[in-house]
């Protein structure tokens, strides 16, 4: 289960991903300060593997569900938006 270092709130959001809890708890560990207080913070992650192992099944399921809960920051009324770069198609 998601540690409890993270908000319940936020927490809430990703209890229904069957098997990938690890993969989703490092996500929530990176994401945490951007969850808590959107446009206060920046977060980037990279997402390494091979072919076929998951990357971006987990992002875009993460992403879905972060849009999803249309996260804002009620003082800046900044909502939270992702953004994916497949580096694959990318590449600098």
């Amino acid at each position: 289960m998601i540690s409890d270092s993270i908000s319940q709130k936020v927490a809430s959001i990703f209890e229904d991903f069957n098997y990938r809890d690890y993969e989703y708890e490092l996500l929530l560990t990176s994401f945490r300060g951007v969850l808590t207080n959107p446009g206060g913070t920046i977060a980037r992650v990279i997402l390494i593997g091979p072919p076929g192992s998951g990357k971006s099944y987990v992002l875009n399921n993460f992403q879905a569900k972060i849009q999803k809960r249309r996260i804002m920051n009620r003082e800046t009324n900044f909502q939270l938006k992702c953004i994916n770069v497949n580096c694959i198609n990318h590449a600098s």
